[in-house]
């Protein structure tokens, strides 16, 4: 691969002051640098052993000719607990909806179990199981109410919740809602482009933050607000910018969440991680150097992060009891830069993640055992021009739940499909 080096990085943390400058440099640097690094006719190598399947082939029936076929973020699952079905998001061309397409592997079939208006391309309508049975995504349940929709599909029943939702508790009991008009203004790629009227980007902060809902009674309560995140170890830019919270994750006994604090303006971007625990209701701050990108947990305990400590860029290893934060053995895991891990459900020594383009423009698949520096490289996969920013196609590797296939969505034939490796 044509990684970007370690100056190319040096360069663009330099510039994280001026984000303005940052990317238009960016924009044009990576163009140009493309003309030298590419790959004529290059689209996806698989290494020895894996094969590459759509839930089609898996019913044994041919793709649809739908402009577009993806399940959304990599720490979620399209897969229930049994694997006997997976849902998907299916787009027509300039279609402002999505359907919900679930592939029955048991019965070698496909139906259409709901649609909604409100989703994006990175998470599409944040699509989760809440048992083998039912699935529940975002959706505008009123008129001018943004909710979501739980499904049961096998009788196609369905029923509302008011509040939309960002995460589930492993027991499906439980969410995690967020102001998603707040993220359209502030990430776009992460919020809805309708207008509510229970949500506005201009949310007074003692108002907006995490609410927690009670999904059987359809009960919510607002636990964190920005209000107090924005008071908690305050710093000098913080008054001269806007916050918002993202990417909400249970632990897997569902105890605690980790989330992402953000603060951006025209200085650049801050990003704190912080740990909740709904036992002792204590809200504490796990990494504080600037940047935190993407994260999972490994344990009810343990966390991993591509992060900011010590002024170095990398995966790190996070005691949530302890707040110790360690180097992971293996470095080479590095070498890829950002990307989206996922522990493996069986062997949690073992995660999963991808890259962003490469100057070649192509992402990475690989595998790393994080006690080890065994660093195991799945695939490559050509991502094209068209997919850039918000109608970005990263991989978001996904496990399957006995830890046996992977999902992914990529671009590399020109459409954005998913995809199973086996």
């Amino acid at each position: 691969m044509a990684k970007y080096n370690k100056l190319e990085r040096q360069i663009a943390k330099v510039l994280e002051k001026m984000p303005w400058l940052r990317e238009l440099i960016k924009f044009f640097y990576k163009r140009i640098i493309y003309l030298v690094y590419r790959k004529s006719g290059f689209s996806y190598e698989l290494s020895k052993g894996y094969s590459l399947d759509t839930p089609y082939s898996m019913i044994g029936k041919l793709d649809e000719e739908e402009e577009a076929l993806f399940f959304g973020y990599y720490d979620k699952s399209p897969w229930n607990e049994k694997m006997s079905r997976a849902v998907f998001h299916s787009c027509a061309k300039n279609s402002k909806e999505v359907y919900l397409k679930l592939f029955d592997f048991e019965k070698n079939d496909v139906e259409i179990v709901g649609q909604t208006s409100t989703w994006n391309w990175q998470q599409g309508a944040m699509t989760q199981w809440l048992n083998n049975n039912e699935i529940i995504f975002n959706s505008e349940v009123k008129k001018g109410h943004l909710g979501s929709q739980i499904v049961d599909v096998r009788s196609s029943e369905s029923r509302s919740i008011d509040f939309p939702i960002q995460c589930i508790r492993p027991d499906g009991k439980q969410g995690i809602s967020l102001n998603y008009k707040r993220l359209m203004k502030l990430r776009p790629d992460y919020g809805y482009q309708q207008e509510f009227l229970n949500f506005c980007s201009e949310m007074p902060y003692d108002e907006d933050g995490l609410w927690v809902i009670d999904l059987e009674k359809n009960e919510a309560s607002l636990v964190i607000t920005l209000q107090q995140l924005y008071e908690n170890v305050p710093t000098a830019e913080m008054s001269i910018t806007e916050h918002k919270v993202n990417h909400v994750m249970y632990s897997p006994d569902g105890e605690s969440i980790i989330f992402l604090h953000r603060w951006l303006g025209k200085v650049g971007k801050w990003s704190r991680l912080y740990l909740y625990s709904f036992k002792t209701a204590r809200l504490e701050i796990l990494l504080d150097n600037k940047m935190v990108s993407h994260y999972s947990w490994k344990s009810n305990k343990e966390i991993v992060a591509w992060a900011r400590f010590n002024e170095i860029d990398g995966y790190y290893h996070i005691d949530a009891e302890t707040k110790v934060v360690s180097e992971i053995a293996n470095r080479d895991f590095d070498l890829f830069g950002d990307g989206h891990p996922s522990c493996h459900p069986l062997n949690k020594k073992v995660i999963i993640s991808d890259s962003y383009p490469d100057k070649s423009r192509i992402r990475a698949l690989f595998t790393a055992n994080l006690d080890s520096n065994k660093l195991r490289k799945v695939g490559d996969f050509y991502s094209p021009w068209k997919f850039e920013n918000e109608k970005r196609c990263d991989l978001h590797p996904r496990w399957s739940p006995d830890g046996k296939m992977i999902s992914i969505d990529s671009a590399h034939t020109g459409k954005r499909k998913t995809y199973f490796l086996r």
